[in-house]
């Protein structure tokens, strides 16, 4: 088993690493020590780690510079829009689902132009498969009133249409149904299954748009209780919030410390030794006598 936690675990660790910005200004990225954390957890073949993002692909290539795709390719990987692209394995950027029906965009285009003039401050992000307004830089109580306005005459105009309006962190998107990150986690879970056993799974996410992946995550959770497959299944939100996710972390802080002891422990000498329960995480104290932060059962 690969090293996950305080003691050797299997898995697949699925991180939501999103970038924002304000228009005009340059993007925040994940920083330099996220990023060892992740080619750590990568360098074990027994590992596989995918960061799920929902910007566009130019933006999360820049992530890992060339050099890192070629030498952790076959452990590491990225989704972008949401699972619309993904990237494993190979060179190029490759769509999770081949055909898709755009046709919605030009309607919804229309009206996102109609809220960003009357919302000054406001904007749209046009994806290869999505749509997505910006208030961030508005009056948020203003921002945040004309968002649910705005979700409410997209659902009426796009109710023919295969698509889902979803509100988030200052914004809404519209994205077709057969896109989320659950579809893109399940997809490539099925992937993975078929190179190796697969007998750990820690999905981590701290936006809306995650809940599609937690809600899968659950299922499978279930679904492995029932049929008492070998598989310990874990979806873990940043911040306590209702969710399908049934653990938490209170911060950015602690998914941090949490990346860091599972890197120490997947490099670890003690590889004979596998456990794949994350509550073990609860208290406990690595050799240098600091606290391993703990993902805490949502109640």
């Amino acid at each position: 088993g690969s090293a996950y936690a305080p003691h050797s675990l299997v898995g697949n660790l699925m991180v939501d690493a999103r970038r924002y910005g304000a228009r005009g200004a340059t993007p925040s990225r994940p920083d330099q020590d996220f990023i060892e954390s992740i080619k750590a957890l990568a360098k074990d073949e027994r590992n596989t780690v995918f960061l799920l993002s929902s910007q566009e692909k130019g933006l999360v290539q820049e992530w890992f510079p060339k050099e890192v795709w070629e030498q952790y390719w076959a452990n590491l990987g990225v989704t972008a829009e949401n699972g619309c692209f993904y990237r494993w394995g190979k060179a190029q950027w490759e769509k999770l689902v081949q055909e898709l029906d755009l046709s919605w965009m030009s309607k919804a285009h229309k009206l996102l132009r109609m809220y960003t003039d009357r919302v000054h401050g406001t904007y749209i992000q046009e994806k290869s498969c999505s749509l997505v307004w910006h208030y961030a830089d508005c009056d948020q109580d203003w921002g945040a009133m004309q968002a649910r306005e705005l979700t409410d005459h997209l659902e009426d105009i796009l109710e023919d249409h295969e698509v889902d309006v979803i509100p988030g962190q200052c914004r809404v998107e519209i994205r077709p149904r057969s896109i989320n990150k659950g579809v893109a986690v399940e997809l490539l879970l099925r992937a993975i299954e078929q190179k190796k056993p697969v007998d750990f799974v820690l999905c981590v996410g701290d936006d809306r748009s995650d809940e599609d992946m937690f809600a899968l995550i659950r299922d499978r959770q279930r679904f492995n209780e029932r049929s008492h497959r070998n598989c310990s299944v874990y979806a873990c939100t940043v911040g306590l919030r209702p969710s399908h996710a049934g653990y938490y972390l209170s911060e950015m802080a602690e998914l941090r410390q949490l990346l860091k002891a599972l890197q120490d422990k997947s490099i670890s000498a003690n590889r004979s030794y596998s456990t794949t329960d994350l509550t073990l995480l609860d208290n406990r104290q690595q050799s240098s006598g600091s606290p391993i932060p703990i993902a805490r059962r949502r109640l």
